[in-house]
């Protein structure tokens, strides 16, 4: 019988769970109660059906002392918890919507801001794979071989470049058939107007405050948060008219914690997850149109540019911020919430689903967190002697 160790990291770090909401109880667990639990078990709480195939198979129900039975009711727990949560924001007593299959993705334009690299670019192959239209844009020049994509240039912090381009973008994808979604029908709404919105485009200056200049930060401001403003403003009138569409943002673990070198780029992340809760209730309350979906992706550290020369300093903030990568944070919001049709708050890695905890420690445990991490050293650049009043 294979068992494993929560106190070797290792053993964790084999678990097929990983990054899994099993494998956190797992660790609670274990620390509260030191005992050995049955690999198969692990195994099986890959899914709530196989893991009620090994209850059924291998534990009395009516235990009260086995503890593999204690994990396993935990963990069927937090299964139930994470499908209320989605059906609960997308309409419980409404049927879950039908995956997207190949003909309806083709039925779709998707809007993809960033789209020249990162990211961006990744979301834009993903999408055109599953036969989805595309219209990305960036303020760089670029192109795209793929035969359902069009690339614009396009400056995402001014209005009236927003308006051009969703001129041309309706020219360009007149003869799209135009999807809904939740199969409402369709008035006024102009051939070519894109279904989906997603707001990738993001910058970075990784300065101290003192590093920073009005520009700068004027920037920042556009691009990581009025450009989001922008958008809705040109697209969602259309997705409101039809009563179904998905809007979506990139956000960060930066919206939730705030770190050395990035206080413009804290400030955005939290005002747009701030304007994601208004948006959502703005659209089921006022204009009424939950079927228009807003998702939200809090993702972690990146293998983009934006993150180039960040190191954490500590081991410990390695684990809990393991790099992830553009391919993996596309396959999370092209998958789970535009092909399942559903409003999501993605985090990823999983250990983002923790982060606002740090907000409820004191400041003694607040302040240690943070040092454990070693998160407000990971950039290189450091206070001058002017600015500390040496020179």
């Amino acid at each position: 019988m294979q068992s494993f160790s929560l106190f070797s990291l290792d053993g964790i770090v084999s678990l097929p769970i990983f990054n899994k909401w099993a494998c956190l109880l797992y660790v609670i667990y274990r620390n509260i109660e030191p005992l050995y639990i049955d690999g198969r078990l692990l195994q099986a709480a890959h899914s709530p059906v196989q893991l009620l195939q090994f209850l059924y198979h291998n534990i009395n129900p009516w235990s009260i002392v086995d503890a593999r039975l204690k994990f396993a009711y935990a963990i069927l727990g937090v299964y139930f918890g994470a499908w209320l949560n989605v059906r609960w924001r997308n309409g419980l007593l409404g049927a879950p919507q039908r995956i997207r299959g190949k003909k309806e993705w083709g039925q779709e334009l998707a809007f993809v801001t960033g789209g020249a690299q990162g990211i961006g670019k990744a979301t834009v192959e993903l999408l055109d794979q599953k036969g989805c239209n595309v219209a990305a844009v960036d303020i760089l020049d670029f192109g795209s071989s793929y035969s359902n994509v069009k690339t614009y240039k396009c400056d995402i912090s001014s209005l009236s470049d927003l308006q051009s381009v969703a001129e041309c973008i309706k020219a360009d994808f007149a003869n799209v058939p135009s999807a809904s979604a939740s199969g409402l029908d369709e008035k006024n709404v102009a051939a070519g107007s894109p279904t989906m919105v997603l707001n990738i485009a993001g910058i970075n200056n990784h300065s101290l405050i003192l590093d920073l200049n009005e520009q700068k930060v004027q920037r920042m401001l556009d691009i990581n948060l009025k450009s989001h403003f922008l958008t809705a403003m040109v697209f969602l009138p259309a997705m409101i008219k039809r009563k179904a569409g998905h809007f979506c943002s990139i956000s960060s673990t930066m919206g939730l914690v705030g770190i050395c070198h990035q206080s413009d780029y804290v400030a955005t992340k939290h005002g747009l997850l701030g304007m994601y809760e208004s948006l959502r209730y703005e659209l089921d309350k006022m204009y009424r149109v939950p079927h228009v979906r807003t998702s939200v992706a809090i993702i972690g550290h990146t293998r983009t540019t934006l993150f180039n020369d960040f190191i954490f300093t500590h081991s410990l903030g390695r684990f809990l911020g393991p790099l992830v990568t553009p391919e993996s944070i596309a396959q999370k919001v092209v998958n789970d919430a535009l092909g399942k049709r559903e409003s999501r708050y993605i985090c990823h890695p999983f250990i983002n689903h923790l982060a606002p905890i740090a907000k409820t420690l004191p400041s003694w445990g607040r302040d240690a967190l943070q040092w454990s991490t070693g998160a407000d050293g990971a950039y290189p650049s450091r206070p001058t002697k002017q600015q500390l009043g040496e020179a």
